[in-house]
């Protein structure tokens, strides 16, 4: 049951956890990690703050086009891939704006949750794989690392695109 709208942990076999031997963030991938049922009510996520609200949206739309564009993209997460982008920017900055608007939270909430279905058949790419020790350096949240890397690590796999991804260009 996510507060947030963003990590889609709630529906994958993913965890990320701190090693405070050495700071770094470090995965845990297991079919034991993914529920039998998951709740998502976007209520919960009225109070997140518009900084905390952006920063899991962008983590939660990078899940979707880094499945969607990924070299293991494959048609039925590519349609969850897909609808959880276009619900997340149709929405997001609407949510981050006017936090207690619930159709809006409803909509990113959904989206984070298809990136989350998205994790465990194909998972994420470069941006994540460069985003985690960004910000285990930095200390930035998760999302913000995203975001800053994301132009870039897409404009890099360009003269390598995928199919889903040559659309775009």
């Amino acid at each position: 049951m996510p507060a947030t709208s963003g990590t889609g942990s709630e529906a994958s076999p993913n965890a990320i956890l701190v090693d405070d031997a050495d700071n770094q963030k470090k995965g845990i991938i297991s079919p034991y990690l993914v529920p039998d049922i998951v709740y998502v009510d976007p209520l919960l996520t009225i109070s997140v703050p518009p900084a905390i609200t952006a920063a899991t949206g962008i983590d939660a739309l990078t899940h979707c086009m880094e499945a969607y564009t990924n070299k293991f993209a494959q048609p039925f997460i590519d349609m969850m891939a897909y609808e959880g982008m276009r619900l997340i920017a149709a929405h997001i900055e609407t949510a981050v704006k006017q936090g207690d608007n619930v159709e809006a939270r409803e909509k990113v909430a959904m989206g984070s949750l298809l990136g989350g279905f998205c994790l465990g058949p194909v998972n994420t790419a470069g941006v994540h794989a460069l985003s985690y020790p960004l910000g285990s350096m930095f200390h930035l949240a998760h999302g913000l690392s995203n975001a800053l890397l994301l132009p870039y690590v897409m404009e890099y796999n360009i003269p390598s695109a995928t199919k889903n991804m040559q659309k775009w260009l």
